[in-house]
């Protein structure tokens, strides 16, 4: 039998399929579900009613009510790579966690990973009974889901600006206002204060006394009417803000929904549509739609460091010199600026050259400009708000004294020079240092060997007694050979890039780099605090060196 759309086209086979698996599912498991109705075809979706038997699942304390039997609208999407919607007709799971606006329940939290076409009609009935089961049981936490205030879904229409949001915004009235800063043509910023910058637009931000658990609506009547006795204020407020409106093209509003805790806010940035200025009366604004934007929310009460767990977590709040911008410590310093220190201090005076793009942290746009210059502006544009100090005036010496005589100071060496080295062990004797002094290096054949050496604070080794002491063991160790090159390099290793240079360099890829100083980013940032010293001798994986890692201690 062929099955047909309204207008004629035969149905997708994966429709026709997986309608015949619901059925199929309900005569071999009539117990759990208990009716499948025919179905029927709206546009390019397949619709079946299908009715589940729920009279046997556990109650669990605040989880959903349900009736002994529950109905469910499946529409099933053409495209197998869509997961079909599950909705229901009426409106008694609203406000329970994973029930998003117009009644449809999530349960697929993340399609991409979740979803199986594979598994069929019956995998996601599996899943369709799990998600009931779970819901009574009352496993769902509304403080994991995330778009849960404001009915579950994300709000954000095409062309708006995205909207960043790093600094916690009041919401110690109903109604007060709040700054967007233009950053781009696609980027805004939203502060509390405007911090004076010249392309501000003040906005109105509406305390919302409910979650939004409908949406915030589509135009300013609808938001409105959705905050209750708070409606005719918010509109009286929006208004005067229109007739005020400053160097924004549009007027943009914020809403700061209550989350499930009672302490934080979700936001909502709009914008309504263009049109309004200082002659438009107040019904021509209730009428205009609002655009809602795309909010990236990094507030510190609402969103978690995705390398909060990881080892450079340990940098976090610390002051960093790197010493040396080239192959290692381009890469280094990147490393640890994306994990937030209180400063990174950059010495390198050497220029960029086109030669080194292969293997160092730069682009063609800074070949001629000195390395810890460009280094510092690519680091500006990831971490804007970090302190970078660029060769600082007083000096290698005397500001790596200055932070090897700090708790929370950190200095690392990636020039492999010898008079650094003994400048470094002068600044600061050994004993008294406070900080924690590091040493980098890769070997000259490959540039995937790996060497770290960490002085912690207070002992009595530095890192050029330190490494001489590793020397020794790998010398007197047969399987550590392939680590001698650290301490016995060959000539032979080194090559001349360009006929008649004078400066011999050493082999190594930018992948290469990257992964050597990566490694060694996460071996230093494991002894933070903990007031050991010790050597680390690596391979990147690709090498076959045996061993891969070995921790030589003082």
């Amino acid at each position: 039998m062929t099955h047909r759309r309204n207008h004629g086209r035969p149905r997708d086979d994966w429709q026709s399929v997986f309608v015949a698996g619901l059925r199929d599912a309900a005569v071999s498991y009539p117990d759990t579900i208990r009716r499948v109705e025919p179905a029927k075809t709206v546009d390019d979706w397949v619709i079946s009613l299908l009715t589940l038997n729920t009279e046997a699942m556990r109650p669990g304390v605040g989880g959903l009510k349900v009736q002994p039997e529950e109905q469910v609208v499946i529409a099933v999407p053409s495209d197998p790579m869509t997961p079909p919607t599950v909705l229901v007709s009426h409106d008694r799971f609203d406000g329970y966690p994973h029930v998003l606006t117009n009644h449809e329940l999530c349960i697929f939290l993340d399609p991409s990973r979740e979803w199986n076409p594979e598994a069929g009609a019956i995998g996601f009935l599996d899943r369709l009974f799990r998600w009931f089961e779970e819901a009574v049981a009352g496993a769902f936490d509304p403080e994991t889901a995330l778009f849960h205030p404001v009915g579950g879904r994300a709000h954000f229409g095409p062309g708006t600006p995205m909207i960043v949001c790093r600094q916690e915004i009041p919401f110690e009235k109903d109604l007060a206002f709040a700054h967007l800063v233009q950053v781009s043509a696609t980027r805004r910023d939203l502060l509390a204060d405007s911090d004076g910058a010249d392309t501000t637009e003040r906005i109105l931000a509406i305390r919302a006394p409910e979650p939004l658990h409908h949406g915030p609506g589509s135009t300013v009547t609808a938001l409105l009417s959705r905050l209750g006795t708070l409606g005719p204020a918010a509109m009286d407020a929006l208004v005067a803000r229109v007739h005020r409106r400053d160097v924004s093209d549009h007027t943009h509003i914020l809403v700061g929904v209550p989350r499930p805790d009672g302490r934080s806010r979700y936001l909502l940035v709009g914008r309504l549509q263009s049109g309004a200025d200082k002659e438009t009366s107040r019904q021509v604004i209730g009428e205009m739609g609002i655009e809602w934007c795309t909010l990236s929310d990094e507030r510190p009460s609402v969103s978690t460091r995705r390398d909060q767990s990881r080892p450079v977590s340990a940098f976090r709040g610390k002051h960093v010199a790197v010493l040396g911008c080239g192959g290692l410590g381009s890469w280094i310093a990147e490393f640890v600026a994306r994990a937030s220190p209180a400063s990174i201090s950059l010495f390198d005076y050497a220029k960029v050259t086109g030669g080194l793009l292969v293997r160092q942290n730069y682009t063609d746009a800074d070949v001629s400009n000195r390395k810890s210059v460009a280094l510092a502006e690519r680091i500006r544009q990831i971490a804007p708000n970090l302190d970078i100090i660029v060769d600082p005036a007083d000096g290698l010496a005397a500001h790596v004294a200055e932070l090897l005589a700090r708790d929370d100071g950190i200095v690392i060496d990636s020039t492999v020079s010898v008079a650094v080295a003994q400048v470094l062990e002068r600044v600061v004797p050994a004993g008294k240092r406070r900080g924690l002094q590091v040493q980098v290096a890769t070997d000259v054949a490959t540039g995937s060997l790996g060497l770290v050496v960490v002085a912690a604070p207070g002992q009595s080794s530095g890192p050029r007694a330190l490494d001489e002491s590793a020397g020794t063991q790998v010398k007197k160790t047969a399987e550590l050979e392939p680590y001698l090159t650290f301490w016995e390099p060959r000539a032979s290793d080194e090559f001349i890039p360009n006929k008649g240079c004078s400066y011999p360099t050493f082999h190594g890829s930018a992948a290469d780099m990257a992964a050597i100083a990566a490694e060694q980013v996460n071996l230093i940032a494991q002894h933070i605090g903990t007031g050991e010293s010790a050597v680390h001798l690596f391979a990147l994986p690709h090498t076959g060196v045996e061993p891969p890692h070995r921790v030589l201690a003082p």
